[in-house]
């Protein structure tokens, strides 16, 4: 079915409106400051494939654009078809799909008359999440199950349910339990309130108009974000950028990015940054995803607020990435997984080399003009 503009933009803002909303409650009733004064956590409305059709506009990049392959993680998990009305699923694992264990991720599957059609995610930065060091921070680990609790896909509430038994074995290994709880309750209760509000928009317009809505959302995100490549030079252009050492050496740790324009797609290769680090600097592969993601907006479409365009490139299209197996931007170990808690050092500085060769790109389209 076709969805006339007024509407689109109607239903597109609600759908905003709601991950916004879900922030913003979360922050009042938080206990930590992390949350309540520097707002560090993100929320999401999300389509039944698990793409981002809105994001609450102060949301971290890093938050946001790893939400759908965590996401992906939980339901594989758990499995699809064991996800019922009621549930609140939860984790925190970086390897599927997240960024470091204090960013936990709570998601509530939406149905509409027993017909699910989405998911909402609120995923915060916990204060601790346990581990060797206070705020599940420490120069010295070298495993992840040091740097705290590794919760894999669970259901939080089933069938509306609170699961007190898994409520009290995440709460006992963490320094504040109370803080803890107190957050947690933040987020499930923000997505309860985003529920109700979806549940009136999809009352109010129709299931089948509500989907349509955002899978014209996807597809205009991604038209817009290929347009924008399309205008730079095609060509293969080379970049990287270092981080002074992990932990337990001096050595640089490379990032290398090459990145081939042609025509809308972009392909970035990672395979030549330095080997999985000892240390907590380690990237897993959604968090290297992200930064491509972020790397692309930032100089396709700097000005105007976020959109699912960073989805768009989620998969394969436009912008798939390539890594080295073990690689320090996709790190693993058949006996225990790299520590990785300090990744936003690598988060913070790889984008910068993705974004040197797409600028190198628009400037030599720029001058042929």
């Amino acid at each position: 079915m076709a969805i006339d503009a007024f509407t689109l933009a109607v239903i597109q803002n609600a759908l905003i409106g709601v991950s916004h909303e879900m922030k913003l409650m979360t922050m009042r009733a938080a206990y930590t400051q992390l949350w309540k004064e520097q707002g560090d956590l993100s929320c999401c409305v999300m389509d039944a494939s698990g793409e981002i059709v809105a994001q609450d506009p102060t949301g971290f990049p890093i938050h946001v654009t790893t939400m759908p392959f965590q996401l992906r993680g939980l339901i594989d998990g758990i499995g699809a078809d064991n996800i019922r009305p009621g549930d609140v699923l939860m984790t925190n694992d970086p390897f599927l799909g997240g960024t470091h264990l204090p960013d936990v991720l709570l998601a509530r599957p939406l149905f509409w008359k027993g017909e699910p059609y989405g998911y909402l995610c609120n995923r915060g930065h916990w204060a601790d999440i346990g581990g060797m060091g206070p705020g599940s921070y420490s120069p010295a680990t070298r495993e992840l199950i040091q740097e705290g609790i590794v919760i894999p896909p669970v259901k939080l509430f089933e069938n509306d349910q609170l699961q007190q038994p898994l409520v009290n074995l995440v709460v006992r290994n963490v320094r504040n339990a109370s803080v803890a709880l107190g957050d947690m309750r933040a987020q499930y209760a923000s997505c309860f309130s985003g529920e109700r509000r979806l549940n009136e928009l999809v009352g109010r317009y129709g299931l089948d108009t509500v989907r349509e809505a955002m899978r014209e959302v996807l597809a205009r995100s991604e038209q817009l974000t290929r347009s924008r490549i399309a205008s730079f030079r095609s060509g293969v252009y080379h970049a990287r950028d270092c981080i002074d050492g992990d932990g337990f050496s001096s050595d640089p740790q490379w990032i290398t990015a090459t990145v081939t324009v042609s025509g809308s797609d972009i392909t970035v290769d990672l395979s030549a940054s330095s080997s999985q680090s000892r240390g907590g600097m380690n990237c897993s592969r959604a968090s290297a995803i992200s930064g491509v993601q972020y790397a692309i907006k930032s100089i396709t479409d700097p000005e105007n607020r976020p959109t699912p365009a960073a989805t768009a490139l989620s998969r394969s299209s436009p912008a798939p990435a390539r890594y080295a197996t073990r690689s320090r931007l996709d790190p693993w170990s058949a006996m225990a997984k790299s520590p990785i808690g300090c990744l936003t050092r690598s988060c913070g500085r790889w984008p910068t080399p993705h974004q040197a060769r797409c600028l190198q790109a628009d400037r030599a389209r720029r001058a042929l003009l």
